[in-house]
């Protein structure tokens, strides 16, 4: 009876084993997915240089104004922010930010603080600025990115996020 258990766990061990595993000859080709998980998580470190005074006076106005925290008051700072931006050429994307943002505060309680996280430059002309909005439940990522024009600095994307693991080392 001992032998028959041991023969059927033998017969099962052996369909799990791997064929490549079984040719010691040849060694198993590296496939996608294999590299370590240091190597695949690793990011530059955060870097929050200081921003151009045209950039910095724009977004700590707007988070000001986030912070007042009433839906009215929530458009406006995106309507003031994005103005004579692309992103304010069609109306329907100042409702629909200003919309998740209502809904975020609504979820994570309202921003109570903002930080400065990090500030990326490509080349000459790109600036992406990372911050972090401070609520009850937990942080909001809100990344900014600049496009410098002849006549100054203008927003060109934002972005929000609430998945911490994008900015976690």
């Amino acid at each position: 009876m001992k032998t028959a258990k041991i023969l059927v766990l033998l017969a099962h061990l052996a369909t799990c084993i791997d064929d490549s595993l079984l040719a010691q000859s040849t060694p198993r080709q590296p496939r996608a997915g294999d590299v370590s998980p240091m190597i695949k998580l690793h990011r530059r470190k955060p870097d929050p240089q200081p921003l151009d005074p045209e950039i910095s006076v724009q977004i700590n106005r707007f988070f000001n104004n986030l912070m007042l925290g009433e839906a009215d008051k929530i458009e406006k700072a995106y309507s003031d922010f994005l103005s004579g931006t692309r992103l304010a050429n069609n109306p329907e994307n100042v409702q629909i930010l200003a919309g998740r943002t209502t809904d975020a505060i609504s979820a994570l309680g309202p921003i109570f603080e903002y930080e400065h996280f990090d500030t990326q430059t490509i080349g000459k002309r790109i600036l992406v600025a990372t911050f972090l909005g401070w609520h009850e439940v937990q942080p909001l990522i809100w990344r900014f990115t600049f496009f410098r024009l002849q006549s100054g600095w203008v927003l060109s994307d934002l972005r929000i996020d609430d998945d911490l693991e994008t900015i976690i080392e």
